[in-house]
């Protein structure tokens, strides 16, 4: 059966697109999708951005932003778009659906052109004559910046509300008419974005009730939020970083830079990412005319929402909580060689703004020199324990018949043993393989009480509370009653990749750094 309709979802950007891609491709919800009809493309990826644009922008628009990212040549890019087409001419001949969808916010910086031979391509290479396109529109303040976070994380640009975009400007003039013409005022459906936000529980509820599902079976479909907001912080030094060493130059891929070379700060918790009040007056008063404009062409009035914000006085400061600036050094640590000496100049610059920043200098300033003592004398966490052994005294001193191999399988391992037919025990030490890692005494019970021990030992890096970091040779853990005993129990969790460094006291680890303090 050859599909005969297809449903275009053409953004515009910041306005739930991700989340609806991810549903739409998400295999656990294509039996929802088959059940009424409808085929998503999987085989072009979850966005169909870089495939329609490649099918149909024109050579002198210059290279799309994810084809150099990715390192993508003419020569691929060609090969990709043969292969996008037989995609979809065979889904359109053979899939057992009524209704294609496609899915690209891209398409609103389409020219008309472009705009036109997707028309042509829909109509007379796929023989399909019944489509629908949905375009969100949203306050272009708010669109702005969070379209100036995006850019800054995933296209290595960098912020800069000094100096507006005008061909933004511009372009979001013109979304809904330029897509209305192109396919016509019957075909295409335009929303408001903020008011879908208020009567549904988002933007995927709101498209999928387009296509004619239910609450009963939208309930059914599973759904996820993807790019959320950042947090100030980090969307401050990636733009900081871009400037630094741009991820593109003159439309090659930066040899300087990885993909996702700081993404480990992504998950960072802060303050979301926000322009000044400044820049938002600047923002309201730049696309003011663009709004009356939109307003005149859709009814979708976003005049009013800039009046408020040129009249507002003051706004809320924009400040992260500690928590924010613990875990930005926790983060830290996992940042690539480049990365890190590039996130202490941005710390360096920004240490004088705020007291929270300066203290984040000298706590990454300390980490930085840990692992900076670690590579000089060679010592790796990621080589990780590969052996953990329990020798017990019975009264013939630790040796090795009495003893006890436990092997190191996993990432993240506990290990446990009950000492229970044993002879009477004096004291047990805990031993590794003198590779680096960590070591979480958990529990120790001895007769079902805990705590009538104490714990002695040597060669640990440092120690927090149960937790010890083994990177010396012949690291060990001692654990001694006053008594003989005849039931003892230990569990220790082994951590062999440094997993359990984001648990510790960070005020506690940067002390023990800077005093280098080994027990």
């Amino acid at each position: 059966m050859a599909i005969k309709k297809i449903v275009i979802h053409a953004g515009m950007h910041k306005t739930g697109s991700s989340s609806i891609q991810n549903a739409l491709v998400n295999l656990s919800n294509e039996e929802n999708l088959n059940a009424h009809g409808y085929t998503y493309p999987r085989e072009l990826g979850e966005n169909h951005s870089r495939v329609l644009f490649n099918l149909f922008n024109e050579p002198m628009r210059g290279q799309y932003r994810s084809n150099i990212i990715n390192g993508y040549d003419a020569k691929r890019i060609d090969k990709l778009k043969k292969q996008s087409i037989e995609h979809l001419k065979n889904i359109v001949c053979h899939k057992e659906a009524e209704t294609l969808i496609l899915s690209a916010e891209d398409i609103v910086a389409f020219t008309d052109k472009e705009l036109k031979n997707m028309k042509i391509f829909i109509q007379e290479e796929l023989d399909i004559a019944d489509f629908k396109i949905i375009l969100y529109i949203r306050n272009p303040v708010s669109y702005y910046i969070s379209a100036t976070q995006t850019r800054a994380i995933l296209e290595g640009e960098t912020v800069d509300f000094e100096n507006i975009n005008k061909g933004e400007i511009g372009s979001y003039k013109t979304i809904a008419k330029r897509i209305t013409e192109a396919f016509g005022e019957a075909h295409t459906h335009i929303y408001k974005f903020e008011d879908v936000l208020k009567q549904y529980s988002g933007p995927v509820h709101h498209f999928l009730h387009i296509l004619g599902f239910v609450q009963e079976e939208i309930e059914k479909f599973e759904i996820n939020k993807m790019n959320e907001s950042q947090c100030q912080e980090v969307v401050d030094f990636f733009s900081f970083f871009n400037k630094k060493v741009p991820l593109v130059i003159q439309e090659t891929f930066n040899s300087e830079r990885q993909r996702f070379d700081y993404s480990s700060l992504l998950l960072v918790k802060g303050a979301r990412f926000d322009a000044s009040l400044k820049h938002k007056k600047d923002l309201a008063k730049s696309f003011f005319g663009s709004a009356e404009y939109v307003k005149q062409y859709t009814s979708i009035d976003y005049v009013g929402d800039l009046e408020e914000i040129l009249s507002k006085n003051e706004q809320k400061d924009n400040i992260s909580p500690p928590e924010t600036y613990r875990e930005l050094c926790q983060k830290y640590a996992k940042l690539n060689e480049a990365s890190k000496q590039l996130f202490m100049e941005y710390l360096e610059e920004k240490k004088e703004t705020n007291s929270q920043m300066s203290d984040l200098y000298h706590k990454c300033s300390m980490v930085y020199n840990m692992l900076k003592s670690f590579d000089e004398n060679n010592i790796a966490i990621a080589n990780g324990i590969h052996i953990l052994q329990f020798f017990y005294n019975t009264g013939k001193g630790f040796n090795e018949k009495e003893c006890l191999d436990f092997p190191i399988e996993d990432e993240f391992m506990l290990v446990e043993h009950t000492f229970d037919k044993m002879q009477k025990i004096r004291s047990i030490r805990i031993d590794s393989d003198n590779n680096p890692g960590f070591i979480l005494l958990k529990s120790v019970k001895i007769n079902e009480l805990e705590n009538n021990y104490k714990i002695t030992g040597r060669n640990w890096y440092f120690k927090e509370d149960n937790t010890y970091l083994f990177l010396t040779s012949d690291p060990q853990i001692c654990i001694e009653t006053e008594e003989n005993i005849e039931n003892i129990r230990v569990e220790i969790l082994v951590d062999p990749i440094g997993e359990l460094f984001k648990y510790f006291t960070l005020q506690n680890f940067t002390e023990a750094v800077e005093k280098g303090n080994r027990k």
